[in-house]
């Protein structure tokens, strides 16, 4: 007898997780129907993320653009990476075909932040992950 693995789907996720705040927060799950499907999600949410924390001047985000103002730190700044993560194609068609070979990727980016009912500001991190959905079938 044979064991077949079929994929069934893949399931994406976006999550918050801070273990100095001892929190997590979901922020929104896809299950895609391909790896293409997928990455377009993960890009959404990351293009969501990063609009949403570190928004650009002019760039459609929640503030108007009078009210911002250069940080000095932009390495730091969680929307940075993620917006850096957008802007690599080639790496993100690495990550299709390592979801359309079975395995699990992930986007990650991490800063300091304030956290209601945490005195000081705590680290927080930002994962944009997917994996593959296997169901095993036997052959006879």
């Amino acid at each position: 007898m044979a064991v077949m693995l079929y994929v069934d789907g893949y399931w994406c996720e976006a999550v918050v997780r801070s273990p100095e705040a001892e929190g997590e927060w979901l922020l929104g799950t896809h299950l895609a129907r391909s790896p293409a499907e997928a990455m377009r999600w993960l890009r959404a949410q990351a293009e969501r993320i990063a609009r949403a924390l570190d928004p650009v001047p002019g760039g459609g985000g929640p503030f108007p653009s009078a009210v911002l103002r250069a940080s000095d730190e932009v390495g730091a700044h969680v929307g940075h990476v993620l917006r850096e993560w957008l802007d690599d194609r080639p790496y993100q068609e690495r990550q299709r075909r390592a979801l359309e070979e079975g395995r699990h990727i992930s986007a990650n980016a991490g800063a300091r932040d304030r956290v209601v009912g945490v005195r000081d500001a705590a680290q927080v991190y930002y994962s944009l992950s997917c994996r593959p959905i296997t169901s095993r079938s036997l052959l006879t």
